[in-house]
């Protein structure tokens, strides 16, 4: 018998092939099959050339493809993530199996948000919509899950026989969790060996890596405010006699087009913004990385012990209050704030 295992991004490999070897032993894990979601060919790329490495993952498949599976037996299904759609879905394809939550990022420590009815119910603004939802709660449930991606269907929470967290930054005595980052640098160094990432050539100066994010494509930030942020913080670095180096987010590639503009070879763009961050750090260990609340500066702060900053406060105060993820946003820069240092950087 074999487990199941959804994927949606290269650092998700990362910390499933981790928690895998945990769960079942480095020597001889049972054979697994992928199957990718919420991912473009790009990021789709690295995954398989990372996941290559291992013989237990013996075969790949798409979300579209998931008719081709979906008789057959598994052990239990991985999955990094229940606050959305699509995982939604695919938990829902197999609904006799036990889930594995595994760690996504940052998110995975934020407090779970249950889909329940006074959830539904805060989530709307107007009292026609609240009686609405309130109505399609109670007769047309599944209506509602598309809209309501963030919230977690508490059939799918009693169905987690573990939940597996790279760091105990959890107060809670849930049995079901369990903490581990064992295997993380054998994947990462393995990883690294496959991809071979860009390596920075020393030039005597000091050396940081700007890395970005993608909060207006989240409706948190307008993009005129990110993009003014990013170019506040490489700024500093520039005054400052650093060599700066710019990771955008791989979901948003607009910053990396306007820095280059700007910026010119003042600004060195990584080639290929689609391997993680951790996996270059591996070959570029000395680099320092700062940005806002990207989960980077976490992983490099506790598992590196490293030279990560952070200035997340030029945009703390500027979010839309009325995104959907706004709350879970706050949690996460407060992780942050307490493992990270600041450096204090002025907007014009």
């Amino acid at each position: 018998m074999r487990d199941l295992v959804a994927i949606n991004g290269p650092w998700q490999v990362v910390t499933f092939l981790n928690f895998y070897m945990t769960e079942y032993g480095e020597k001889s894990p049972p054979p697994c099959t992928v199957i990718f979601y919420e991912i473009n060919d790009e990021l789709k790329r690295v995954c398989q050339l990372i996941l290559s490495s291992y013989d237990y993952v013996d075969q790949i498949y798409d979300a579209k493809d998931l008719n081709n599976i979906i008789e057959r037996s598994f052990n239990n299904i991985w999955i990094c993530k229940l606050f959305s759609f699509e995982s939604k879905k695919l938990v829902d394809s197999f609904p006799l199996l036990p889930i594995i939550l595994f760690e996504e990022g940052m998110h995975s420590y934020v407090h779970k948000q249950y889909f329940t009815l006074m959830n539904v119910i805060r989530s709307t603004d107007t009292i026609n919509k609240k009686l609405k939802v309130s109505l399609k709660y109670f007769f047309k449930k599944e209506d509602l899950i598309r809209f309501f991606p963030e919230l977690i269907l508490p059939t799918h929470q009693k169905k987690c026989i573990r939940n597996y967290y790279l760091f105990s930054l959890l107060a809670s005595g849930n049995p079901k969790n369990k903490i581990s980052s064992q295997y993380v640098f054998n994947v990462l160094e393995q990883a690294n060996r496959v991809l071979e990432p860009e390596s920075i050539l020393s030039s005597g100066r000091p050396c940081v890596l700007v890395v970005g994010q993608y909060f207006s494509n989240l409706d948190l930030l307008t993009f005129e405010y990110e993009l003014n942020v990013y170019f506040r913080i490489l700024n500093y670095y520039i005054d400052k006699g650093f060599d700066v180096y710019w990771k955008g987010h791989p979901r948003n590639k607009m910053f990396d087009q306007k820095i280059k503009e700007s910026f010119g070879d003042n600004v060195k763009i990584l080639k290929n913004n689609s391997i993680p961050l951790e996996i270059f750090l591996i070959s570029n260990p000395d680099i320092e990385v700062c940005g806002l609340s990207s989960s980077v500066l976490l992983y490099k702060a506790l598992l590196f012990n490293d030279k990560t900053k952070q200035c997340l406060y030029l945009v703390k105060n500027q979010l839309n209050k009325n995104c959907i993820w706004y709350n879970d946003f706050l949690k996460i820069f407060s992780l942050i704030e307490s493992n990270v240092q600041r450096i204090n950087i002025h907007m014009l």
